[in-house]
């Protein structure tokens, strides 16, 4: 039997897991992914969101969005003009002490906090 051809991002269908986390995500349970960066010196919230902009535009499936395109089928949508500063996920904080117990307190007092 031939292998099909490979879809393209634009075409990409999601795969039982991804529907699986988009199921599991809903208005009372959102799941939130966080990420830390620890820096011995202060770079400037610009140089990070521009580091992150060229990730992003490294990795289509960063600016992809999961889409019902028929009866329990998903697909991977590119969306062109998405940016990492339009939808705010960079925030500059600065923990009271540089250690991993103050780290680790913010990360514990972040997850339990609401949306």
């Amino acid at each position: 039997m031939a292998t099909p051809p490979k879809l393209s991002y634009e075409e990409e269908h999601l795969t039982g897991l991804d529907i699986f986390w988009l199921r599991a995500d809903s208005p009372e349970n959102q799941i939130v992914t966080n990420c830390a960066l620890c820096l011995e010196k202060n770079v400037g919230i610009d140089k990070v969101e521009q580091a992150l902009a060229r990730m992003v535009e490294a990795h289509p499936r960063f600016r992809s969005k999961a889409v019902q395109v028929g009866l329990g089928r998903y697909d991977w949508v590119q969306q062109p003009d998405f940016s990492p500063k339009k939808y705010g996920c960079v925030e500059e904080i600065r923990l009271a002490e540089p250690t991993q117990a103050a780290l680790t307190r913010f990360y514990e007092d972040a997850s339990s906090t609401l949306l």
